[in-house]
């Protein structure tokens, strides 16, 4: 039994349903002072949260690590250990991902990374996090 992680779903293989984990709804946000776990945020919403947090001082790459860590713990609370496979898109949030796959890894997991482009592309935050994962990658691309 393993379980695959494909663009925020977890679906645990064999089994009978699929848990959105997405950094997306994990980063925390403030709405009139009161803090909202958990919201559901447009890419663009998401985009501009994410840059005013960068324009407040907080480092995007910290941005990337903190949501890692919120799924990395969401996805140890709901599963047992299991072969898995993260697949990483080129961007940030496949930056996301890897920092996923290098913390369930922490966590005495198999994790296999898939990337949806060669890692040299891989540009900013996303290719730190990449070099940060020592395991294999294995580049999915159309050639």
């Amino acid at each position: 039994m393993g379980a695959f992680l494909f663009a925020g779903l977890i679906w645990p293989a064999g089994g009978s349903g699929a848990i959105l984990l997405s950094a997306t709804i994990t980063r925390v946000i403030q709405m009139d002072k009161k803090p909202f776990q958990n919201c559901l945020l447009t890419p663009r919403q998401m985009a501009r949260a994410d840059a005013l947090a960068v324009q407040a001082g907080i480092a995007s790459i910290d941005l990337m690590e903190n949501a890692g860590h919120v799924v990395t713990k969401a996805i140890l609370a709901r599963f047992e250990p299991c072969e898995t496979l993260v697949l990483c898109g080129p961007g940030n949030n496949g930056g996301d991902w890897f920092v996923l796959a290098r913390l369930l890894e922490e966590a005495g997991w198999p994790v296999k990374v898939a990337l949806l482009a060669e890692r040299q592309k891989l540009k900013g935050d996303a290719a730190i996090n990449a070099a940060r994962w020592h395991g294999d990658v294995v580049a999915i691309t159309p050639e």
